[in-house]
Order: C-alpha cells, then structure tokens, then sequence
C-alpha cells in the first residue's frame, strides 16, 4: 500500500475562521483535518490540508486501504463535517453501515505510545513534526474501534453517490455533482467566514472498469478536481487498486 499526496491549494488560516474539527500547520500556515487515524496523521506532517487530495494504492487483495477510507470518513462524521462518499464497486450504503465508531475520552482505552505504527511502519524513525500523534481531543482527531459501528441515524451528514438520480456512472457526471455540493453547500471560500463548513469527499476504487470514461478519461477528471478543491474547503481522499493502474 502507498500513499500519494496531491496539493491543490494552500487555504491559509484566519484569525476569524473555527472549524470544529480542524487545527492550523504552524510550519505551513495551512488548514489541516485528520485522516481517522492518530499514526498517519503524525506521517502527514500533522494532517491533511484543505484543498488536497490523497491517493491511497492498494496492492493485491489487501484492505488498509478500505481501512483508511472508513476511518476517513468516521472522523468527517465525529466532527460534524459533510462527506460525499462515491463508490462504483461497491454500494455507498455498504460501507456506511461498516464505520467504526470512535471510543469515548472518558472510557478506559488507552493507546500505547510505543505501540509500532502498522500502516506507516517504515516512517516511525521519521521525526514528527507539527503534531501530537498520542493526544487526542474532541475537535481534532479521534481513536476507533472497530468492533462498533456507527448507528445509521447518526450518518445523515452523509451524501451518497451515485443516488437514486443518477442517470450515469461517469466522471463527468461525478465532478458535476462535486461543483455542484461545494457551490450551493457552503464549501466555497467566496461565502462569507462564519457560513462556512468543512466538506470530505471519498472516492472508493477509482480506476475500476465499472467507471464509464466515454466523456472523460480519469486523468482528466484528477485535474477538474484539483481545481475545484482549489476553491473549497473540502479535502478529497481516492482508494484505487494498483494493478489497475499498471495494466492501464
């Protein structure tokens, strides 16, 4: 599995702006959410940035990746933030009714900090720098357990796509739908500061075969998004299967 960071943008911090959910790079002066998981956040220099995109390859039959977008997306819904979940393969309501759901502070869990980090293994000699990868808090970052879901009523900040008013399975018609969101659900930065809200979009095995490409290839769709996110608050992480992305 490998992780691939595509910046569009640096929306730098304002004094005025608070977004549950979100802390500030002091190195960077960037606009950070957390993945779902602790350890890859401390990978990510802290986070993810606003206005970015994060490919996570899959290689063989492996699941960190189906990991990561689930934690991803339970962490948009502890922070009250909006997320577009967009699958082909695999129906958006599957995976809703598989999100885990994050342990209470109170409770008696404890993360051990010596604990080796299993998905980004090969980085933990790396130092970490704008982050405290062992503290956790209600507004930035939260621990899972997988064991418990998250009930279905709890997930109505959770947008699926396609829906029932999808007429094609297109990249076109999913950036259309992605424009659509940022411009008429607050995501802009042309709205005013205090209207503002944070927007998670996932994109589960981009690359399939299921994908119709007649009017657009996915290179092109990638480039569309990025300028998108260019002018949003929202942040969009795509899982793909490697091999896919070989044999093409």
């Amino acid at each position: 599995m490998s992780l691939l960071v595509l910046q569009a943008h640096t929306i730098t911090q304002r004094k005025s702006l608070k977004l549950k959910g979100t802390k500030t790079s002091v190195t960077k002066n960037q606009i950070l959410v957390s993945s779902g998981i602790i350890s890859l956040d401390a990978v990510l220099d802290g986070g993810i940035p606003l206005g970015t995109i994060i490919f996570v390859e899959e290689e063989g039959h492996g699941r960190n990746a189906d990991l990561i977008l689930k934690h991803f997306i339970a962490e948009g819904v502890a922070c009250d933030h909006s997320v577009l979940l967009a699958s082909i393969e695999l129906s958006p309501e599957q995976i809703m009714k598989d999100l885990p759901k994050p342990v209470q502070e109170d409770s008696d869990y404890k993360f051990d900090a010596n604990e080796d980090l299993k998905i980004a293994w090969r980085y933990k000699q790396n130092p970490i720098i704008d982050s405290k990868p062992y503290q956790t808090s209600s507004s930035f970052g939260h621990i899972f357990d997988m064991s418990i879901k998250v009930p279905i009523d709890e997930l109505e900040n959770i947008k699926c796509w396609p829906n029932k008013n999808s007429s094609q399975n297109s990249y076109s018609a999913l950036l259309e739908h992605i424009n659509e969101i940022i411009t008429k659900g607050g995501f802009s930065i042309k709205i005013p500061v205090e209207k503002r809200n944070i927007l998670r979009i996932t994109i589960n095995h981009l690359c399939s075969p299921l994908w119709d490409t007649t009017d657009m290839d996915v290179i092109t769709f990638v480039y569309k998004l990025r300028m998108l996110l260019r002018s949003s608050y929202a942040t969009c992480l795509i899982t793909t299967k490697i091999q896919i992305i070989d044999n093409d």
